[in-house]
C-alpha cells in the first residue's frame, strides 16, 4: 500500500470512528431500515477506494446499519439528489481538501439538513464546516477532530459524551 493510500485509509478509519459516535435527529435514518449513507464529495477516485476499504470490505456497520458509500462529483449533483430525496439523501458528507475551492458551495447545498459535514481541509471550521479532521503534528499518521458544536446543534446533530472524552484529541468550539 502506498503511503498516500495508507494515510487515506487511516483518515477514513478516523471518520468511521467519529460517525459511530454521532447522533442524528429521530427519523433521519435510524428509524428506517435503510443503510447509513456516507457521501464523498468531488473527484477523488483513490479516496473512494480508501473509504471502500475502511467501510465495505470489513462489512463495517454504523449504529447497527450497513454502510452505503455514495459519490457526488459536484455540489450541483448533490443538490439535484437532495431535491429528489430530501433529507434522506445521505447522513454524512466527507469533503476532501481537494474541494477547497468549492467548500462554501458544498456547505450551502447541505444547509439546514441533518447531514454531518466532515473535511480534512484545515480551514474547514473557519469556512463554515462542522467537523475538521486535522493531522496531529506530534504523532505521524494520527489525527485530531475539531468540532463546531453550535453548527451541529443548528442541524440537530450531536456527538455522544463518550466520543468527546476519547483519548484521541477532540477540540470542541462553539463560536
Amino acid at each position: 500500500m502506498q503511503a498516500a493510500t495508507e494515510l487515506a485509509v487511516i483518515e477514513a478509519a478516523y471518520i468511521r470512528n467519529a460517525l459511530n459516535y454521532a447522533r442524528w435527529p429521530k427519523g433521519s435514518y435510524q428509524d428506517q431500515k435503510i443503510p447509513f449513507r456516507l457521501a464523498i464529495a468531488g473527484n477523488a477516485e483513490a479516496l473512494k477506494q480508501s473509504f471502500d476499504m475502511a467501510f465495505n470490505k470489513l462489512n463495517y456497520r454504523i449504529q447497527d446499519c450497513s454502510v452505503q458509500l455514495l459519490h457526488f462529483p459536484s455540489p450541483a449533483t448533490l443538490a439535484k439528489e437532495i431535491s429528489v430525496k430530501g433529507k434522506g439523501t445521505c447522513q454524512a458528507l466527507f469533503i476532501p481538501k481537494s474541494e477547497k475551492v468549492q467548500l462554501k458551495e458544498w456547505i450551502r447545498v447541505t444547509k439546514d439538513l441533518p447531514i454531518l459535514l466532515i473535511s480534512d481541509e484545515p480551514d474547514f471550521i473557519k469556512t463554515g464546516g462542522e467537523v475538521a479532521l486535522v493531522p496531529n503534528p506530534q504523532t505521524p499518521k494520527r489525527f485530531y477532530y475539531i468540532i463546531h458544536s453550535k453548527r451541529l446543534e443548528s442541524k440537530n446533530l450531536r456527538f455522544s459524551l463518550e466520543f468527546l472524552r476519547l483519548r484521541n484529541p477532540v477540540k470542541v468550539i462553539s463560536r
